[in-house]
């Protein structure tokens, strides 16, 4: 799910809310150190802003729990639009 509050016609803020399956699995010299699979959730918040070509910019913070391992992230990024 994703939400966005314009603050002009063309910055806007940005949120989404999601969940996701995951497998993942850690290893060394072919040993597992760790290894979980389950649901967990997604969780991101930004700012972007979108010129009239379509080409925009974004900055986000991104949060992705997985268990026992937690990732936070901060994210830059280009978009166009068609």
């Amino acid at each position: 799910m994703k939400g966005k509050l314009e603050l002009t016609a063309r910055n806007s803020l940005y949120a989404k809310v999601g969940g996701q399956f995951y497998d993942y699995e850690f290893q060394r010299d072919n040993q597992k150190l760790e290894s979980e699979d389950g649901f967990g959730a997604f969780l991101e918040a930004g700012w972007q802003y979108q010129w009239d070509s379509g080409w925009g910019i974004n900055a986000g913070y991104q949060y992705v729990d997985m268990g026992d391992l937690e990732i936070s992230t901060l994210n830059f990024g280009a978009s166009y639009s068609f």
